[in-house]
């Protein structure tokens, strides 16, 4: 790679380069400015908190196979102000939630091989999530009564679709408002 050179109007430094296929690239390198440093001395934090309007805020897991109805929870709860992962399988959940250890989870009920109350014995079977409150969000409205004691004895609340967003972050605000209480 060439040596990149300063660029007065750029405030960085350019090059050019060869890249296969690409042809000739620009390269830009910003300029990294110094700024002051200032070490935080709080404890990190292990609960949810709460933002400006006093909405409680927190680390969400939303878990759903379809790519639409996951982003779509997703963007309306960071909306909110909360901090939002997603995975498209039970899996990548199950994976998410041992690295990351959400406040709360989303879950859909009918996912690929493993359905959402699969899901579900997996997580409290996990000594460290046993206790994360989960919402099951499903389509199918046929399943209600076994779906519904299920997840009771599993510890989950179920919703059904279609879903406002104004319940979909009332969900949201219920999920960790049980951690905070």
């Amino acid at each position: 790679m060439p040596r990149p050179a300063f660029n007065p109007r750029l405030g960085s430094r350019t090059a050019w380069c060869r890249c296969a296929g690409l042809g000739r690239v620009i390269v830009w390198y910003i300029a990294q400015r110094r700024r002051p440093t200032t070490q935080c001395t709080a404890p990190r934090r292990e609960r949810p908190r709460r933002n400006q309007n006093s909405m409680t805020t927190g680390r969400l897991l939303v878990v759903d196979d379809d790519v639409v109805v996951r982003e779509m929870f997703a963007d309306a709860l960071r909306l909110e102000g909360h901090t939002v992962r997603t995975a498209a399988t039970a899996a990548a959940a199950l994976n998410e939630v041992v690295l990351w250890r959400p406040d709360a989870i989303l879950l859909d009920y009918r996912m690929g091989l493993i359905t959402g109350v699969g899901f579900l014995y997996r997580l409290r079977a996990h000594e460290t999530a046993a206790h994360t409150p989960v919402a099951v969000i499903t389509g199918r409205v046929d399943l209600e009564e076994t779906l519904a004691t299920e997840c009771a004895t599993l510890g989950a609340a179920i919703y059904f679709k279609p879903l406002r967003l104004e319940d979909l972050r009332a969900i949201a605000r219920g999920l960790l408002t049980k951690i905070i209480h």
